[in-house]
């Protein structure tokens, strides 16, 4: 990881790798970005979501982009419905959820990490973890 990058703005992480070679015309810069975000069923807020990633993706000069968005809310598998990783109180202080917390971290870490290693086949990939299926 001697060539990364890493950056955290808000509720996103970049991970930027630089795969350096002796021809400069040939150097592969691969970017991971994770981020933190609710479930949200709207079709037309999807849709802005779409244009936002490929914006995204036309800034970095169509660079290969790896975007991992996971949600913290409920969500539902299929008819279960899955708890989110917090809750408010009666004196709305928040309460974490923390087996809940922990299997999606791990997999988020799990991701990034697989990303790291492997080349993603495609230009965008767009990891949605954790939301209605």
């Amino acid at each position: 990881m001697e060539n990364t990058i890493l950056t955290n703005v808000k509720n996103v992480l970049i991970i930027q790798e630089n795969a350096n070679t002796d021809d400069k015309r040939h150097n592969v810069m691969k970017m991971i970005v994770m981020e933190v975000h609710s479930a949200n069923t709207n079709v037309g807020r999807q849709h802005v979501m779409k244009v936002i990633v490929m914006e995204r993706f036309q800034d970095l000069g169509n660079r290969t982009l790896v975007l991992i968005r996971i949600n913290p809310d409920k969500y539902k598998q299929g008819e279960e419905k899955i708890k989110g990783c917090f809750r408010f109180n009666r004196k709305n202080m928040i309460i974490c959820n923390n087996n809940e917390f922990d299997t999606r971290f791990n997999l988020l870490i799990q991701k990034i990490k697989y990303y790291m290693d492997n080349q993603p086949t495609k230009e965008l990939t767009v990891e949605r973890l954790f939301f209605d299926t």
